[in-house]
């Protein structure tokens, strides 16, 4: 049997030394980039977007394996594919084994070993359901601080979906200039140009937080 060479001990610490050295230069960066300095800036524009989406309840096209599919779903075609390994022989499984190799029995006499596995593969399945999906998307934006929501027009088989909204805030000091954005609406109602605000900034120069000034 081969044995291995021992690494040696003055190569071991060096390389030890090194991987102290880069966590601690990764702890210094992650330090200053987490730092943030206070700004005193001043709002200099704003827009807003809404965005809601129309749903309608009809004939829909999905894939899953067979296991997960709705008992009242149509399945169209089916096919095996793998889906895990288990150490365990099941129904539509294929054996994978290794390179065989010696282990030392304690005897002298050494037993050759394979190690194996099974991968599973089971039927993944393509059917149609009677499902909500979303047909149409709905987009209102602008610059002033009073955002609404789209208006839909729905029939009898359409629901309002997901909603989104985002505000953006545009910010200038010192000859700088900042941007936040966030889906706060009450602060976003509080930033009317001209308005003093204070601000957190990080190293990267992004806002991580604002408040309107006192």
């Amino acid at each position: 049997m081969a044995t291995r060479t021992p690494m040696p001990k003055k190569v071991s610490i060096v390389m030890i030394l090194v991987l102290l050295a880069i966590c601690a230069f990764g702890i210094l960066m992650l330090t200053r980039m987490l730092r943030t300095d206070a700004v005193n800036a001043t709002v200099s524009s704003t827009r807003w977007e809404r965005v809601v989406e129309v749903e309608s309840y009809q004939l829909v096209t999905a894939s899953d394996w067979a296991a997960n599919i709705p008992a009242d779903a149509t399945i169209s075609s089916c096919s095996l594919e793998y889906r895990y390994d288990s150490d365990q022989p099941t129904e539509h499984s294929e054996e994978i084994c290794g390179t065989p190799y010696t282990v030392d029995t304690g005897t002298g006499v050494g037993q050759v070993v394979q190690d194996c596995y099974y991968r599973v593969y089971e039927d993944y399945c393509r059917y149609e359901i009677m499902g909500w999906t979303a047909v149409d998307t709905l987009r209102l934006n602008g610059t002033d601080l009073n955002a609404v929501w789209p208006a839909a027009s729905l029939t009898d088989t359409q629901r309002v979906g997901q909603a989104t909204e985002t505000y953006t805030i545009w910010f200038s000091a010192g000859g700088q200039n900042y941007d936040l954005r966030t889906t706060n609406y009450s602060l976003y109602q509080q930033a009317y140009p001209g308005s003093q605000w204070e601000l957190e900034v990080n190293q990267l120069g992004a806002v991580t937080s604002a408040s309107p000034a006192d």
